[in-house]
């Protein structure tokens, strides 16, 4: 075991797998509408930032070429 808990084995897969930024990446930006107000609900969130436009959202209330910031309203 390693100082975060993982296994020899699982550690030096992790730490060699170059492909798991863009993989979560893609993941984020591709979530469903139901996934991110259950995670803001869940982390208590009332923004949440995306990379491209999520046109799921309509709460745009910052962008510029790079991300977009979109008021979540959770209740």
């Amino acid at each position: 075991m390693n100082s975060f808990g993982l296994d020899r084995e699982l550690d030096y897969y992790i730490s060699n797998r170059r492909d798991i930024p863009e993989l979560l990446k893609k993941k984020y930006n591709s979530l469903h509408t139901k996934d991110i107000y259950t995670i803001a609900r869940k982390q208590k969130a009332s923004y949440i930032i995306f990379e491209k436009q999520n046109t799921k959202l309509t709460n745009i209330i910052y962008n510029n070429e790079v991300f977009f910031i979109y008021k979540v309203d959770i209740k």
